[in-house]
């Protein structure tokens, strides 16, 4: 949990999103430890600034929810996501091309 904590602010720093990062931790904090609860095996945690910062969480199991956008890949069990808003100074300038961050 401590490092999908440490990596979410890492890349909201790096994203120059630092307005985000206790919000954006207790997210990540309630996603995760829910994967852990219910899911045994594997969990991801991606996060994806587009439009608005995503953060997702995938698990192996693919019991109780379905795959749903965004995520034009391909995988097996479920990935669970929350969009936030923008803070009002960055909202208007959106990367050229989505970024993602990853930890495992």
């Amino acid at each position: 949990m401590a490092t999908a904590r440490t990596l979410t602010e890492r890349q909201l720093a790096g994203w120059g999103l630092c307005d985000l990062v206790f919000t954006t931790e207790m997210i990540v904090s309630e996603l995760v430890t829910n994967a852990i609860r219910y899911a045994p095996g594997t969990i991801q945690v991606r996060l994806v600034r587009d439009r608005s910062p995503i953060c997702e969480v995938t698990d192996c199991n693919s019991a109780a929810s379905y795959v749903r956008h965004p995520g034009p890949y391909p995988r097996r069990g479920k990935a669970i996501w929350a969009a936030q808003a923008l803070p009002p100074a960055t909202a208007g300038t959106p990367p050229a091309a989505p970024e993602t961050g990853q930890a495992s």
